[in-house]
C-alpha cells in the first residue's frame, strides 16, 4: 500500500473524494498513468480528481488494484486492514453488472427505454449477496439524476436495480411513469392504491388508483445504491 495512503491509517476518512483520488493518481505515477489504468482520456482523469464529472466505477476499480488499496477506500475513506487488502481488490471477488443508457430521474421524471449498454460496472460478490444471487443475472446498474430521493439517493448515484423483483412488497425502485424513467420508493395501500414518495421533504406524494395504476411499470428494485462522496 502507498506510504501516502497508510499514513492517513483510520482517519482517512477526513479527506475529501478528491483529495483521496489525488493520491491514487500520485500513487500510480500521475495523470498520464492513471488514464492509462483506467483507459479513458487525461481530461477525464483531471476532471474525476477535480470533481467535474462522475468517476466510471471499472476506471475506479483498476485505480484501487493498481494504487494497492481498496475501491471502498477511495469511495468513501474508510481504511481496509492490510490482511484483508488483497482479498478486496481482487479480480476474482468481483462480477461485471451492465450499465443501461437510461437516466433514472429522482424528480419529475424523463422519457427513457433501457436502451445501449454504457458500461460493466464491478460488483463485490458481498454485494451481490445482498441480492440472495450468486449470479448477476437480471441485475442492472442505472445513474440518478435528481434530488428528489436525498439523501437516500442522491443525485448522480448508481443504483443497483434487481430486475427479476417487480412486485411492490414496500422499498425503492426503479419505475416507469407513463413511460417516463423514475426512481422513487413505492408503497402499496391495504386499499389498492399505490403511493409513489420521495424521501426529499420538499417532494409531495403521488397516490394512484384504478385505471390511473396502469401508467407504472416496475424495473426492478433497487437493492443497493453507490454514492461518491
Amino acid at each position: 500500500m502507498p506510504d501516502v495512503v497508510k499514513s492517513f491509517g483510520i482517519a482517512g476518512y477526513a479527506i475529501s473524494f478528491e483529495d483521496r483520488l489525488t493520491q491514487v493518481i500520485e500513487a500510480v505515477g500521475g495523470v498520464k498513468a492513471a488514464s492509462e489504468i483506467a483507459g479513458v482520456n487525461r481530461d477525464t482523469i483531471t476532471n474525476w480528481r477535480d470533481g467535474r464529472s462522475k468517476p466510471s466505477l471499472a476506471g475506479m476499480l483498476e485505480l484501487a488494484k493498481a494504487a494497492d488499496v481498496s475501491l471502498d477506500w477511495i469511495a468513501t475513506g474508510y481504511m481496509v486492514r492490510p490482511d484483508i487488502q488483497s482479498q478486496i481488490v481482487s479480480p476474482s471477488d468481483f462480477i461485471t453488472v451492465p450499465r443501461y443508457d437510461i437516466q433514472l430521474s429522482a424528480g419529475e421524471g424523463r422519457e427513457n427505454d433501457l436502451g445501449a449498454i454504457v458500461e460493466q460496472v464491478p460488483l463485490s460478490m458481498n454485494m451481490l449477496s445482498l441480492f440472495g444471487r450468486k449470479t448477476s443475472d437480471d441485475i442492472a446498474v442505472f445513474q440518478v439524476v435528481g434530488d428528489s430521493m436525498d439523501p437516500s439517493v442522491p443525485d448522480g448515484s448508481y443504483a443497483f436495480a434487481d430486475l427479476r423483483e417487480r412486485s411492490v412488497a414496500g422499498g425503492i425502485y426503479a419505475i416507469a411513469v407513463n413511460g417516463e424513467a423514475r426512481i422513487k420508493r413505492l408503497r402499496q395501500r391495504i386499499t389498492g392504491q399505490l403511493e409513489i414518495l420521495s424521501d426529499n421533504e420538499f417532494y409531495s406524494p403521488e397516490i394512484l388508483e384504478g385505471e390511473d395504476m396502469n401508467l407504472v411499470t416496475v424495473i426492478g428494485r433497487v437493492r443497493c445504491v453507490l454514492k461518491w462522496f
